[in-house]
């Protein structure tokens, strides 16, 4: 990518022309994405969307080295919608081998903004991040500004009422996570001042939970949302990871005692 923003596999999704709606179906396998200042916008799979966009049955397993860059995340660098976007992410997941950036990182999302007023909506289901990197940081923000276990920096431009998140899970067991206190979130760092806690159910933490900031979800208040688990009492215990209210997915613990979509272990034919 060098200095170059909006880049990944797809570098940008805009509906300016009247493009309308977006699909992303797709799996990228020993990525190795590089970037610099001052780029904006690095992901795994899309660098930037302004446009209504919908990930599903996606993954992204890598890395993303992006010193002095902003809006860096797993599957989408930065949104940047604006009125009555949709945003929908289900069925996906990212494996990172270490995210480096100067500020805004996420395991899914980088930076999600807006510059509209009315509804912008944002749905994930289904879906997981795990960080692989032992003994060193997998999020890694030079600046230490805005990370987040699955969105960097999240906005008042996405709306309560519109923020629904379901069956997913950040594991972060088998990397370091001494991060800055004021900076990291286990899963959505909130600049916004919206609460999103009505719209999050069944969401868990792999690893030790204990080392983030109290605001572990978006606010004071949310702690009491998630607990720290492991895979296989993940799978075992919480009936919402064995099959999703929609019927849409089952969770199957692999051979190595990973817990992973039914499609990535029976393959998208048994799905």
């Amino acid at each position: 990518c060098g200095s170059n923003s909006n880049c990944g596999f797809v570098g940008k999704v805009s509906n300016s022309g009247g493009g309308g709606d977006s699909m992303l179906s797709i799996i990228i396998k020993n990525g190795n994405i590089s970037a610099s200042s001052p780029a904006v916008g690095i992901g795994g799979l899309v660098g930037f969307s302004d446009s209504s966009l919908r990930i599903e049955t996606s993954g992204f397993e890598g890395v993303i080295n992006a010193p002095g860059a902003t809006g860096v995340g797993g599957l989408v660098g930065k949104f940047y919608p604006s009125n009555n976007i949709w945003v929908s992410i289900r069925d996906s997941y990212a494996y990172i081998n270490g995210i480096v950036g100067d500020s805004q990182l996420g395991g899914f999302i980088g930076d999600f903004s807006g510059n509209g007023t009315d509804l912008i909506s944002f749905e994930m289901e289904d879906s997981y991040v795990i960080y692989d990197k032992p003994g060193q940081f997998a999020l890694d923000g030079l600046t230490s500004g805005n990370q987040g276990g699955i969105i960097g920096h999240l906005t008042s431009a996405v709306s309560s009422a519109g923020f629904r998140v379901e069956s997913v899970y950040v594991d972060h067991s088998r990397t370091n996570i001494e991060f800055p206190t004021n900076y990291f979130n286990a899963f959505f760092r909130n600049n916004g001042g919206n609460t999103y806690t009505s719209g999050i159910s069944d969401i868990a933490f792999v690893g030790d939970i204990s080392k983030y900031k109290d605001d572990v979800i978006t606010s004071s208040t949310d702690a009491s949302l998630t607990t720290a688990v492991s895979a296989s009492e993940l799978a075992n215990s919480d009936s919402s990871f064995g099959t999703g209210s929609d019927d849409y997915s089952d969770w199957v613990l692999d051979s190595d005692g990973v817990l992973k979509l039914r499609w990535q272990v029976y393959g998208l034919d048994k799905y």
